[in-house]
């Protein structure tokens, strides 16, 4: 559950989103053999308030003039990516020549970079794209939650925001990628989690109130 405080609905965001497109757990996030492995799409019925309103609430609250602008959401996606993290652990467990493999795709998708956390803002996005040197940490090309081991801290998880919405007609699009400390025992990993999600969907707000001031 993606959950803030409940808030009055203010009404001058137009739901425009789509009904969720992302295969089951078992088919996805919980199939190793499935490049969405580790991968989890919060779901529409996950967000408390529901997708419009939050979005609509930390938004106003970043800048209370836009609540006289027409604004129309058409995604609000957010991905928790713990792929590298779960490879290496599956990999360890399954041992053998097979999870030496698993293990090693994990450390290849660690990421590379060093330092604490900080969210990154890629403005008018395309999909992340294997390259000659990084393989996506996800389904390369496919615009969901994969990023580029380079782009995250190592021995961290990351969770990628997409939002696209349009401000009295004017479009507006970025992917935000937030990266935070894998959890240091299963014990404290949904509370990480969902902590991390709120923090990454607040900073993706406030990433695009800032957009669309600079630009009107």
């Amino acid at each position: 559950m993606l959950a803030d405080a409940p808030v009055v609905p203010l009404g001058f965001v137009t739901d425009a989103t789509v009904v969720d497109s992302y295969p089951a757990p078992h088919a996805g996030e919980m199939n190793i053999y499935s490049c969405r492995y580790g991968i989890a799409l919060q779901g529409a019925g996950e967000f408390q308030p529901p997708k419009p309103r939050m979005f609509e609430a930390l938004l106003a609250a970043e800048w209370p003039e836009i609540q006289n602008r027409q604004v129309v959401l058409h995604r609000f996606d957010v991905y928790d990516n713990s792929r590298a993290m779960l490879l290496g652990f599956a990999g360890r467990v399954m041992g053998g020549a097979m999870g030496a493999g698993v293990a090693a795709s994990g450390q290849r998708a660690d990421g590379k970079q060093s330092g604490s956390a900080a969210l990154r803002v890629d403005i008018d996005p395309g999909p992340i794209q294997d390259t000659s040197s990084e393989q996506a940490v996800g389904c390369s090309g496919a615009g969901e939650g994969e990023y580029l081991p380079s782009q995250a801290s190592a021995g961290h998880r990351v969770v990628v925001t997409w939002l696209r919405f349009d401000v009295d007609g004017t479009p507006y699009h970025l992917r935000t990628l937030f990266p935070y400390p894998n959890p240091e025992s299963p014990s404290v990993a949904l509370e990480r989690s969902a902590a991390a999600k709120l923090e990454a969907v607040r900073q993706s707000v406030r990433a695009a109130a800032a957009r669309v001031r600079q630009a009107t």
